[in-house]
Order: structure tokens, then C-alpha cells, then sequence
């Protein structure tokens, strides 16, 4: 990923306007003039104000051929149209060939768009890339600068089928071919991709950026140990160092007048810190104001009105190593990408960076071929990401449909993903993240970042959320997976989980414990497991159909649980605190196994019953190995089980067990057809300290007891 900033770095130098990364040079764009024309050649729509591009006139060849005199008489062409005031260009049907760069055609490689202007492509209208060997291209380009401009209808397509992926264009690159750009936007603004097909690039079919004007390297021999208050003043700081060089933090360039910020990039490691704060002061060195806590890469520092420099703070615990660089970048605004047919590119259909972008009503597909493959990827190198939509889109057949990898703030809303791919939030992507109303149709998601999903649905998929800070509130599931990893307790709260099947479902919980309420699995083969600490709650769980035998530690309220034909009952054979109030657990055969020396089992309030007529088992409860069992106020109804030498509450110890510590049966009702054993404990340790029998109703049923337990004020007992 390292390898992919770096490149990305060098390619965005690369733009109409470039100044030096560490040496300030003030440059002027120069504009060359357009060429000349009588008014009466001009196709002039009155209507809608706009010129039709007069081919023979420009040069403009559409049948394929003369790339060169092509892609020059299409700039030459906007330049024209944007002089005479037009606000729409018209290409004409046929195929327009673009030229690739070469060392007699620097300036016409690819279709440089303008301001104020939209370019409108016929339905039968394709803009082609020259076949070629380079790993970097371009097809159209939005530069810095360009504002109110849009491309409408038509196709762009690339040179991926006839590419030669032979070459390794620079000593940095990897030979990777993967910069191959339909359409790139770096530092653009209000710019609209709409009902256009962009196809077979070697890259991406849409790259959104920013472009670089400036900026210091700050190394070690520019900072100082301490911090600064909040008066503006130096002050000393454990873990804290300030850039302490004015030479560097000085306002006196004059891109700092035309674009008003600056960011921080590529800090060593030796800074720890996600965050740092700026401080302003005007000239005579008095204090202004500070931002505190922004973030590198996305965290602009906004200079304000009479700053002539400024300090930074930042983490670290050392000056040795200590580096980064600040930029001052112009980035990509109010992007709108919408009714777009974006297929076969072989790294991304979009890449997409800058601040406040909308990705609507697309249909992407077939993404693949290089890393990472996927139809929407947010990772836009060291320019800032921030406030991604991508909302009404289609997904098929991409290695992967989606990837926030870093930014801020995004919504995904109402896309179908298909078959085969993922979704992928990693844990660097902060802000507000809304996932919400989509459809995964043999579709994963895999999310980390602190997050809402809303009202998903999902088939024949797996929903997995691992991290911190992350509602879940309703998921529709159909032959699918939910899976919860907090990194901390109670990192997830999630509710209104409905996951069902003919065959079959399930939950599965880890690490730290959570919340889940309203949740219900409904298939022949439900499971619900994890291995998670002690703690979790889980209030209204449904389980129908429920086949794995081990279940998490939790406290469970209100719950259902029924078993599939296939069940052996719940056990508890792993250490944790388990407690199941005002819950109804129906199984087939066996109801309890307790095998685990710190097992703290606690039911209380609820129905436990053999559902079904059967002939087997040892005991409904069966007790081995705990530290504590509390059973109060149940109802524990075995009448299903037709088996005479049957327990209801079985005390058994082998011989490498520790038995149960400590028992309790208070105000249960125990029913059973036979005259069998209500709860038994003969056959328990008998060093272990008597356990409490009180108040419960026996029917048709008997106790068989140690000498040494406790029983009282019980009812009903059969002799």
C-alpha cells in the first residue's frame, strides 16, 4: 500500500499547474491561443447554446485513426467553444482515437476539459486510448481548477485488450500497469460523469484526486521537545515535540494567500499520534487562535485572516527519526458520478478521493485483473476523502465491490451487491459511516470502522463486524452469517437481526461482549456460538431450529430457544457466566450439560421442556463439573420422555472431575410421566458442600439426595 502512495504522489505532480514539493517557486499559467474563425462557421444551437464540434475544421478524424490531430482539434475545439461563451460542446457519432503521450506529443495525450462546460457525446460516440505500452495514462482529464464542467452520454474506452503490459515505465514502479485512467479529476470542482459507458482501462474508469502545489519536508533538526497552552505559549510536555523552524511555518508564499491551508503527510514513526494541533500568530508573534486534534492526510489546516506563521504539536517521545511534510493541495469538490455503465477495468471502476462526492445509479462490473479489483475504492492516496455517497448503485462480478480504506464521513446506501465480492470498511475510515438499506445477494461485508447499518438485507452472505463504536440496527437474512467482534466491551450493540433458511443460519460472537436485542434465527440448523468474556446481553433472542450444542456466556432475557430434530441440547463446557431469565428453551432429548470446573450457570423464570416423545437420555439436566448452578421459579416439564430410568436433575462426578461447588433448585415445578428421580445427587462429590432444595412442586416425580443436602419445604415428592 506504501508502494501505491508513493506512486500516486508522483503521478498528481503531474498537473497543469506544479509547484516544486520542497522548493517554492512562484509560476504563471501560460494560455496559448485558440484558433481563429469567421462566426457564420460557428454550429450555434440557440435554444440550448451549443456547438457542434465541425470536424474537417478542427482536424478531427472519427473513423479511428490520426490520434494525434484528433485529441489536439478536441482541446482545440473546447478552448474554442469556451472562448465564444458556449456552455455545451456536441461531439458527433463515430470513434474518436486518443493519442498516447510520446516525446513529440507531450501537450495533446489526452482530452483536457474546461470550465463551464459540458461535453455531450452521441449515443454512438467513443472516445478510444491510443493502444500503448506505458503504465500511466490518462484518456480525459479534469485539472486543477476546472469548475461547472460535465461529460454527458457516449463511451470512453481503453486499451485494455491490446495493451502491452511488457514495460516498466519508471524506475519507482512495479511494472503493474495499473494508472491506465479513463477519466481523472485532480483538484476539479462541480464536476458531473453522467450516462456515460467507460470501459476496458488499464486502470481505473474514474480516478477522483487532488493535485499538489507545495510544501516543506520538516525533519528532525526542525523540531524541539515540548508542547504549547492554550494561550499560544511554549511550554514544556512530556511526549510532545513542536516544529521549531519559522523558515518552514512562514505564510510569505503566495499560494498560501490563493488557497488558505495546508495539510501534514507521511509522519515517521516515531510520531505516534493519529491527531496533531496547529497555532497561528500574526507577525509581531502574537497568538491568534489553534486547531487541535486534526488528523494527517484529511486534517485541513485552515490559516486564518492576519497569520504570517505557525507551530504544530505533535506526539512523540523523541526528536531522533522524527519527519513529515506539509502540502498545500488543491482537492476535488462536489464530484457527481451518476447513470454511468463502468465495466472490465482492471484495478478499480472508481477511485475515488476528494470532498463531497456522489456515486448514483451506477452499474459496475467486471472489475479485475490487478489489485485491488474493486468497483468503488476509497483510497486516494495522501489526498483527503471525505464525505463519499454511493447510494443506488449496481455491483456484479468485481474481485471486490467496495473498499472504504481511509477518509472521512460516507454513506452507503440502497446498492445491490452480487455474487462473489465483498464489501470491505477498514478500521482507518472514521467519521460518520451509514450503511444502509442495501441488498448483499451472495455478497460479504466485512466492516471495522466505527459505524450504522441500517436495515440491510443479505442472501447466501456474511455480514462481519469487528471494532469499536457500531449500531446495528436490523439486518433481513436468508441461508446467511452474522459475525460480532468487539475490540472492547460493548464496542457493538445491535437489534432487529431476522436470519432465515431451509437449511441453514447463525451468529457467532468473539472477543469482548456485546448487546443484541431482537434477534431471531429461523432454519432446520440454527447456531448460535462464539467464544466471548463474560458480560454480554442478549434480550428477545429468538432461536428456532437451534443445532449447536455450545452457546455464548451472557445473560439472556426474554429468549426463545428451540430446537432442531438434529439437537443434543445446551452445554456448558467452557468457563463463563451464563444466566437465562423469563426465557423458554424446548429440546429434543437432553436439556443442560454442565462440564466445565467454572461454569456459573443461573435460570430463572423460564420453561424448560422435552419437546418431543422419545426414549432416551441419561438426564434432562446432567451435572458434572461447575463452580456455581442456580435454578429458581422454572417450570421443567420432561413428560415427553417416555424412559423410566430418566433424572430430571442428575449429579454425576468422574473421576477427574472437581463435581458442582455450589447448587441451588428454589420454587421449580418438575414434571414428568414417570415416577422418576426430580433431582439426584447421590453420585455427586461428596466433599462438595450441600447444595439447597427448597420450595419446589414435585410431580410425579422424587427426590434422591445426599445425607448431607439441604431440603426444604418441597411438594409433591413421589417415594
Amino acid at each position: 500500500m506504501k508502494i501505491f502512495f508513493y506512486i500516486l504522489l508522483l503521478t498528481s505532480i503531474v498537473t497543469i499547474v506544479w509547484f516544486s514539493i520542497f522548493n517554492w517557486n512562484d509560476s504563471k499559467i501560460i494560455k496559448t491561443d485558440s484558433p481563429l474563425s469567421n462566426s457564420n462557421t460557428e454550429q450555434l444551437d440557440i435554444q440550448d447554446n451549443t456547438y457542434i464540434i465541425e470536424l474537417e475544421r478542427w482536424g478531427i478524424h472519427n473513423d479511428g485513426t490520426h490520434p494525434y490531430e484528433t485529441t489536439k482539434g478536441i482541446n482545440d475545439s473546447l478552448k474554442f467553444a469556451s472562448e465564444k461563451g458556449y456552455s455545451n460542446v456536441r461531439v458527433p457519432g463515430g470513434t474518436y482515437l486518443i493519442a498516447k503521450y510520446s516525446d513529440n506529443n507531450k501537450e495533446h495525450d489526452r482530452i483536457k476539459m474546461v470550465s463551464d462546460m459540458t461535453l455531450i457525446l452521441s449515443e454512438d460516440t467513443i472516445i478510444e486510448k491510443e493502444t500503448n505500452d506505458f503504465e500511466e495514462y490518462k484518456t480525459i482529464e479534469f485539472g486543477p481548477n476546472v469548475k461547472n464542467s460535465k461529460i454527458m452520454g457516449g463511451t470512453i474506452r481503453g486499451d485494455k485488450d491490446t495493451h502491452d503490459y511488457s514495460q516498466v515505465q519508471h524506475k519507482w514502479t512495479s511494472g503493474s500497469h495499473e494508472w491506465g485512467m479513463g477519466i481523472n479529476i485532480i483538484g476539479a470542482d462541480n464536476i458531473v460523469i453522467d450516462g456515460v459507458k467507460i470501459e476496458k482501462f488499464t486502470g481505473d474508469g474514474i480516478f477522483i484526486g487532488g493535485s499538489t502545489f507545495g510544501g516543506s519536508e520538516i525533519g528532525e533538526e526542525s523540531f524541539e521537545h515540548g508542547g504549547i497552552n492554550d494561550a499560544g505559549e511554549l511550554v514544556s510536555e512530556e511526549g510532545k515535540i513542536r516544529i521549531n523552524n519559522r523558515s518552514l511555518t512562514n505564510f510569505g508564499n503566495s499560494i498560501y494567500k490563493e488557497y488558505k491551508s495546508f495539510y501534514f503527510w507521511v509522519p515517521s514513526e516515531v510520531i505516534t499520534g493519529p491527531t496533531f494541533d496547529v497555532y497561528y500568530y500574526r507577525k509581531d508573534d502574537s497568538f491568534i487562535s489553534a486547531q487541535k486534534g486534526l488528523n494527517f492526510y484529511y486534517g485541513k489546516a485552515q490559516i486564518p485572516e492576519g497569520a504570517e506563521y505557525y507551530r504544530a504539536v505533535f506526539t512523540a517521545e523523541s526528536l531522533e527519526g522524527a519527519y513529515l511534510q506539509s502540502m498545500v493541495i488543491k482537492n476535488s469538490k462536489n464530484i457527481s458520478i451518476r447513470n454511468n455503465e463502468i465495466s472490465f477495468n482492471r484495478r478499480q471502476g472508481i477511485t475515488a478521493g476528494g470532498e463531497d462526492v456522489l456515486i448514483e445509479n451506477n452499474y459496475i462490473h467486471d472489475i479485475g485483473g490487478t489489485g485491488p479489483g474493486a468497483g468503488i475504492d476509497v483510497e486516494p492516496g495522501y489526498f483527503p476523502a471525505i464525505n463519499i455517497n454511493i447510494i443506488n448503485n449496481k455491483f456484479m462480478n468485481n474481485t471486490i465491490h467496495v473498499v472504504l480504506a481511509y477518509g472521512k464521513d460516507s454513506v452507503i446506501e440502497n446498492n445491490y451487491f452480487g455474487p462473489g465480492a465483498s464489501v470491505e470498511i477498514w478500521r482507518d475510515y472514521i467519521g460518520k459511516v451509514d450503511v444502509k438499506h442495501n441488498t448483499f445477494d451472495g455478497a460479504d461485508m466485512w466492516n471495522e470502522a466505527a459505524s450504522n447499518t441500517i436495515n440491510n438485507k443479505v442472501k447466501k452472505g456474511t455480514l462481519k463486524f469487528e471494532g469499536n463504536d457500531m449500531i446495528v440496527k436490523g439486518i433481513s437474512g436468508e441461508d446467511s452469517a452474522v459475525v460480532f467482534n468487539a475490540q472492547k466491551p460493548f464496542g457493538i450493540t445491535a437489534e432487529n437481526i431476522k436470519l432465515r433458511s431451509k437449511n441453514e443460519v447463525g451468529i457467532s460472537i468473539w472477543n469482548n461482549p456485546i448487546h443484541l436485542k431482537e434477534v431471531e434465527l429461523n432454519s432446520p440448523r440454527s447456531k448460535f456460538v462464539g467464544n466471548v468474556k463474560d458480560g454480554s446481553i442478549f434480550d428477545k433472542l429468538r432461536i428456532i431450529g437451534y443445532t449447536s450444542t455450545t452457546i455464548p456466556n451472557g445473560l439472556y432475557t426474554n429468549c426463545l430457544i428451540d430446537e432442531s430434530s438434529e439437537g443434543w441440547g445446551l452445554e456448558f463446557i467452557k468457563e463463563g457466566t451464563f444466566e437465562f431469565n423469563n426465557c423458554t428453551i424446548k429440546t429434543n432429548k437432553e436439556g443442560f450439560k454442565i462440564n466445565h470446573s467454572d461454569v456459573d450457570l443461573k435460570v430463572s423464570n423460564s420453561v424448560l421442556s422435552v419437546k418431543q416423545k422419545n426414549r432416551y437420555g441419561i438426564a434432562y439436566i446432567y451435572a458434572q463439573d461447575a463452580n456455581n448452578i442456580e435454578f429458581k421459579n422454572n417450570i421443567i416439564d420432561t413428560r415427553n420422555n417416555y424412559d423410566s430410568d430418566f433424572s430430571i436433575v442428575r449429579f454425576y462426578v468422574e473421576e477427574d472431575s472437581t463435581g458442582i461447588s455450589r447448587a441451588q433448585f428454589i420454587a421449580n415445578e418438575f414434571y414428568s410421566n414417570f415416577s422418576v428421580d426430580g433431582i439426584n445427587t447421590v453420585n455427586s462429590r461428596a466433599s462438595a458442600q450441600p447444595y439447597l432444595i427448597k420450595d419446589n412442586v414435585f410431580n410425579n416425580t422424587r427426590l434422591t439426595l445426599r445425607s448431607k443436602d439441604i431440603q426444604i419445604e418441597n411438594r409433591g415428592m413421589k417415594d
